[in-house]
């Protein structure tokens, strides 16, 4: 698995014998704010501090509140492909007319719904696993916290691009937030699902704990595709093949 490296120094911290969550969403990805950073008020949770660790993009300590992340650098109208054509922004891409570095309206749509399916699912895990195990806790709460500030910085409204002096957001930005936040957090919450289904199999937590990582994994795979390809589901598009292997030692076939 990647990142395999650093997952001991990103383990969160342990919350006591009793969990105590707050989930407020505003209605979804689909009401937040412009500012990237803004999210609705709600109960805090007692947390201690985590082991010293470092996050994806920032390489400042995982957060001590996983629903207050480390902000993403506003994007900068990144390339997608460096120094390279950037007329294709997925070299592997087997289409006549590979994916360009400024996606059309349909492509900024298709995107804002998989966004929106991906926290939905990642806030299911989290609320399951608030009594069964701290670390998918922790990485299902912050990986939604940084999927709804990557919404924010490209979005003005639902499926709305917001603007920047540049334009929206290109691909490159996209690949940039995806490739060094949300996967590399994906994986993480992967290598403790794979330790609590090694504990856990035959037990009666199981079968909800595969439906509740088989919706996360079915709205990560198709953000994926839309990211590199024309839309979610876009078959052609290149697939995170690492992850899958992951999810298969988590449980899932």
């Amino acid at each position: 698995m990647e990142t395999t490296g650093t997952q001991e120094k990103m383990r969160p911290p342990h919350f006591g014998d009793r969990l105590m969550i707050g989930v407020v969403l505003a209605s979804g990805l689909l009401a937040l704010a412009t500012d990237a950073h803004a999210r609705p008020e709600q109960i805090p949770m007692p947390v201690e501090e985590p082991e010293p660790g470092e996050s994806p993009g920032t390489e400042e300590p995982p957060p001590e509140d996983p629903e207050e992340p480390p902000l993403i650098e506003p994007p900068a109208g990144l390339a997608c492909v460096e120094e390279d054509d950037q007329s294709v922004c997925d070299p592997d891409h087997p289409a006549d007319k590979p994916p360009g570095n400024t996606p059309s309206m349909a492509w900024f749509n298709d995107m804002s719904f998989r966004m929106y399916e991906l926290q939905e699912s990642l806030d299911d895990m989290a609320s399951w696993a608030s009594g069964q195990d701290v670390y998918i806790y922790y990485y299902s709460t912050w990986m939604k916290s940084v999927v709804q500030q990557y919404y924010a910085l490209a979005y003005d409204a639902p499926g709305k691009p917001h603007q920047y002096p540049y334009g929206p957001m290109t691909r490159g930005d996209f690949n940039y937030v995806y490739y060094y936040w949300v996967r590399v957090i994906y994986f993480s919450l992967l290598h403790y699902s794979v330790e609590y289904y090694d504990r856990h199999q035959g037990s009666p937590q199981i079968p909800q704990y595969l439906d509740r990582l088989g919706d996360v994994s079915s709205t990560y795979h198709p953000l994926v595709l839309c990211n590199y390809g024309f839309n979610g589901d876009d078959q052609g598009a290149r697939e995170d093949l690492t992850a899958r292997a992951a999810e298969a030692r988590a449980g899932l076939q």
